[in-house]
């Protein structure tokens, strides 16, 4: 009975088909072979050379910029001093009147001091007085 069904072959790899009865089931087989004597196909560091290429276009392109961009901020909030004007990540404009490891306290209109974390300041606006100062001495 099982010599009753064809097998089919497909270009240089053979896609043969097998159908089997058993149990009054049909049930399908399918196998893929390369052709023989073909040539193996590049070596396994060629098979992982694509992976490697994104990993590295993922480094250079992403993770790279994002460190720099990490350490300049890092960089600008330790050197800010009395005096300095400062946006942060909420837009509140501020000028700095004291400063810790992490926190730092904002001055926003007369009389009102608020704290905030170090991290959330975004950009120093303009030299305040004391970095003006300090920037003139340098010079």
């Amino acid at each position: 009975m099982i010599d009753n069904f064809p097998h089919f072959r497909y270009c240089d790899t053979q896609f043969i088909l097998k159908t089997r009865l058993r149990d009054n089931k049909i049930m399908f087989t399918a196998y893929a072979q390369t052709a023989a004597g073909a040539a193996p196909t590049g070596s396994l560091l060629m098979g992982y050379l694509p992976f490697i290429a994104v990993i590295g276009i993922f480094y250079f392109l992403i993770i790279r910029p994002q460190n720099t961009r990490a350490k300049a901020h890092a960089e600008m909030v330790s050197s800010l001093n009395k005096g300095d004007k400062v946006i942060t990540s909420g837009g509140i404009h501020g000028e700095v009147v004291k400063t810790n490891e992490d926190m730092i306290s904002l001055t926003i209109a007369e009389n009102t001091v608020i704290t905030v974390n170090a991290t959330s300041i975004s950009v120093r606006s303009e030299l305040g007085k004391a970095s003006q100062k300090a920037a003139k001495k340098a010079a």
